[in-house]
């Protein structure tokens, strides 16, 4: 065994030794937990035990976390800490996944957790210590595997090819890399720029009028005018965005560096998968995001005294669920925490939930709080990069070493060195496969990435100080510790206030005001001209409002990019968002629910969770409709646009239910094909020295995409085709490619359901493999408020390929909570994946089978 093997396998042993030494006696008397009938956990502490009370019940939460989820915070601790490789090897360590180690560290996702550890350290003892406990518990777990879960432990030793393996102890860092790695993967845009850098250097002939045609291939307005914050009807478009500017042309070597990004067009982020193919015409997509729900109604509008706050954040859909549910009171101990609600695997505490007097719950919200930086390395100088007026900076060089499991079970070291841009952040061209291309093509060439996370955080800081709010003040003094991973936070309490609130490093960006200014989403070349100057200071926010109400749905908060010119930002906030049509359609519902017997109940709010009307596709039908009399149509493209029509008489809905679904969704597809390929034979003499197969991956990852959706809406609608030659020619094209592709995919008179099926990402397939697979129809679709998401897997038999649309992404939850004065807080909850790591364990299938059918149970109850 070599010198370092040793070193890790004893270091585990003593440590191990040290926990079990540790829990002597009766482990768990000063503390009670339980299990619900649906296994949602609640922990109580014991006795008054004043300010040891917060310490016992997080220890109790970590212990009782792993038991149900260990394996899984294993993974996720890994994952964000770049140690995956350590378990499964050499494509874990660097293969071509954004998850792989390598990947992870050179993101500065590494540096994030370990600067945000000391900041802990530094000014939050009392919070580290939380996160101690928490990990005590877990250990304590980790020492009895051997006796508790023998089958899991001999799964390691069968993952790792190591006899006399055993899990390392959890620490509070692990508990801190978590956390980062959930608030990166919600707010980066790396990739998503990546994609538009292309896209404007490749529409655009040698750069110029870029602008003008990139405003045809990418419209970044909003399908619905829905925002979080009021925004007057008739205010004067200066007053949201700044007036046309010149376009943007990168000049020199930032020239150069841009015609790299066609090296890219290779890749995975800008191709499908070899086993998968996107819904929309054939192609797939880096550009969409799931989306999440959160709105609170206050009593002084419900008309019963009662306010509710209604949350569902969609993610991937894994089993186990990426949440556990849980009750955690040490207040009648002598502590200061008695919450309930949901929290990540491997976090403390609650994310998302009441305490005694207050509920929250969040959505991402999309703003822009990353870059790209083009950098440009000295030839003479080896170690430098280039700053403005000719000056060359020193970059940081930080040496790593990694640890890759080996078939053999051994440890193979490998030692890295990341480079960091002064100012900027880590270069992804020295080891991210992807970005390699560049630097390969270009000599002396780089992209370095910047991310407000990279100064590290305090999030953990501001959830624990939410759980012990008591008003709306003591909410928003909490949130100012939330930095990282912006989100959309809504408010409610038991007096009936309701607010909003989105506390975050939102970046400053000056030099977006002056002429030629690069738009943000896209790369930037100006070699350290354009640098954010800290953190803007305009924060989202709204406190009983006069509607009564408020929605967000990863909508754009003031509205700025609800005008077509983007080339110039004032107060730019983000790129992103999603459509709007989720959030009109929740608050186009609380409306009614109001106007039928002026009372708003839960019973509402829940079927406002579970609606399926698609204002997406609803919208494209209308100007279907609008066209279809000029059409002169053969038969068979006549017979597609009325089912297509009549699917929007019946009100737009995505059930499973209905036949005509996926013919509307075929032609969706062709629709944005039509226009994409109309606008690609427009532009082809601006495609110089890109090959054919680089033009198609471009233009079919934006076909795939809301981006496309919204852009063709937009651009049919403001006349840029309309009433000319080519309106017809694009519907009529539209139609005639729905009937082939319907032919071809045999959906016609297929039930949405049995095209749309649930389909969950099992982590679990390595060490369960006959974890069954729920395979059961669903209803929904990208535009509806229960979104499912979407993406198409050709399944191929003898020569007839059939039409699927599995449901990917959705509600990881559907938490409702209802507030009213000198009451208790009421709340009703359901967890598709379950509260456990056992599809088989009670209670399990028949909560999957809630949530499908939109149904919810009991919030987990307190321990008495």
């Amino acid at each position: 065994m070599r010198h370092f093997e040793r070193k890790f396998v004893f270091g585990v042993i003593g440590l191990l030794a040290s926990i079990l030494g540790g829990c002597g006696g009766t482990p768990h008397s000063d503390s009670t937990a339980r299990l619900d009938s649906f296994n949602q956990l609640a922990v109580r502490v014991n006795g008054q035990l004043g300010a040891e009370a917060d310490r016992v019940l997080f220890k109790r939460q970590g212990y009782e976390q792993a038991k149900l989820r260990f394996f899984q915070m294993d993974i996720s601790r890994r994952i964000a800490s770049g140690r995956l490789g350590e378990l499964y090897g050499e494509e874990a360590f660097d293969g071509s996944g954004l998850l792989s180690d390598v990947t992870i560290w050179s993101l500065g996702l590494v540096h994030s957790s370990q600067e945000t550890l000391k900041r802990l350290e530094k000014d939050h003892p009392d919070i580290l210590e939380l996160l101690q406990a928490f990990a005590d518990g877990v250990n304590q777990y980790v020492a009895e595997m051997g006796t508790r879960d023998p089958a899991l432990l001999k799964q390691y030793r069968s993952i790792t090819h190591n006899k006399d393996y055993y899990p390392e102890a959890w620490r509070p860092m692990d508990t801190v890399a978590v956390g980062t790695q959930m608030a990166f993967l919600l707010s980066n845009s790396f990739s998503k720029k990546a994609t538009l850098g292309t896209a404007y250097l490749a529409i655009a002939k040698d750069l110029e009028g870029a602008e003008e045609k990139l405003e045809k291939f990418l419209d970044l307005r909003p399908l619905e005018e829905e925002f979080i914050l009021p925004v007057a009807e008739d205010s004067d478009p200066a007053d949201t965005v700044s007036p046309r500017r010149k376009p943007y042309l990168p000049g020199g070597h930032g020239r150069e560096i841009f015609k790299g990004f066609k090296k890219l067009l290779s890749d995975y982020t800008f191709t499908c998968p070899d086993t998968s193919m996107a819904l929309l015409g054939g192609s797939c997509s880096n550009l969409d995001t799931p989306g999440s729900n959160n709105w609170v109604v206050s009593s002084r509008y419900t008309g019963n005294g009662k306010t509710f706050l209604a949350n569902d954040p969609h993610l991937n859909l894994s089993f186990p669920s990426t949440f556990v549910e849980v009750a955690l009171d040490s207040i009648h101990a002598g502590g200061t925490f008695f919450i309930r609600g949901v929290v990540p695997a491997g976090l403390a505490g609650i994310l998302i939930g009441h305490n005694g007097e207050i509920a929250w719950g969040f959505t991402n919200s999309m703003s822009d709080v990353d870059e790209l930086y083009g950098e440009n390395f000295n030839p003479d100088r080896p170690g430098y990069v280039r700053r403005p007026k000719g000056q060359w900076v020193a970059l940081e060089q930080y040496p790593h070493t990694f640890l890759v499991r080996q078939a053999d079970g051994s440890l193979r070291e490998e030692t890295r060195i990341l480079r960091w841009s002064p100012g900027h952040g880590p270069i992804l061209t020295d080891h991210i496969k992807q970005f390699k291309k560049i630097g390969e093509a270009i000599p002396n060439t780089g992209f370095s990435y910047k991310w407000t996370g990279h100064e590290g955080g305090a999030e953990v800081v501001a959830l624990i100080e939410l759980a012990r709010a008591k008003n709306y003040d003591d909410f928003k003094a909490a949130l100012q510790h939330f930095e990282v991973g912006a989100q959309n936070i809504v408010y409610s309490d038991r007096h009936g206030n309701i607010g909003y609130y989105s506390h975050g490093r939102f970046p400053l960006r000056p030099y977006l005001e002056k002429d030629g200014a690069a738009p943000p989403y896209l790369p930037d070349m100006s070699y350290g001209e354009n640098e954010w100057v800290k953190w803007r200071k305009n924060i989202p926010e709204l406190y009983n409002p006069e509607k009564g109400y408020i929605v967000t749905a990863n909508n754009d908060p003031f509205g700025y990019n609800r005008k077509p010119n983007l080339s110039g930002y004032k107060d730019y906030f983000g790129f992103r968002f999603a459509p709007g049509s989720r959030a009109k359609r929740i608050s186009d519902l609380i409306q009614t629910y109001k106007k039928d017997d002026g009372v708003i109940s839960v019973e509402d709010m829940r079927k406002v969770q579970y609606d399926h009307k698609d204002l997406m596709f609803c919208r494209l039908v209308s100007q279907l409709e609008d066209v279809l009399p000029q059409l002169d149509l053969p038969e068979a493209e006549s017979l597609l646009a009325k089912r297509i029509v009549a699917w929007k008489g019946d009100g737009c809905f995505a059930k499973r239910g209905d036949e005509r679904l996926a013919e509307v969704t075929v032609w969706v597809g062709q629709l944005l094909r039509t226009y994409y390929d109309w606008l690609k034979s427009d532009m082809d003499a601006a495609f110089t020295n890109f090959g054919e197969a680089e033009r198609n991956n471009l233009f079919s990852n934006f076909v795939g995409s809301s981006f496309a959706l919204d852009t063709v809406y937009h651009k049919v609608n403001e006349g840029i085709l309309k009433g000319a030659p080519e309106i017809p020619k694009l519907y009529a094209g539209s139609l005639a490619g729905g009937v082939q592709e319907a032919a071809r995919l045999g959906v016609t008179g297929l039930r949405w359901g049995k095209v749309h099926p649930l389909e969950f990402y099992n982590i679990f397939a390595e060490v369960l493999p006959s974890v069954p697979h729920p395979g059961m129809e669903r209803d929904g679709n990208l535009g509806t408020v229960d979104m499912g998401g979407f993406d198409v897997v050709p399944v191929v038999a003898g020569t007839q390929a059939s039409m699927r649309v599995p449901n990917v992404w959705g509600p990881n939850f559907r938490l409702i909570l209802v507030l009213e004065e000198g009451k208790p807080i009421d709340g009703y909850n359901v967890l598709p994946g379950g509260n456990t790591s056992s599809l088989e364990s009670k209670g399990a299938l028949n909560e999957l089978l809630l949530w499908r059918d939109g149904k919810q149970r009991p919030l987990v109850r307190f321990v008495e």
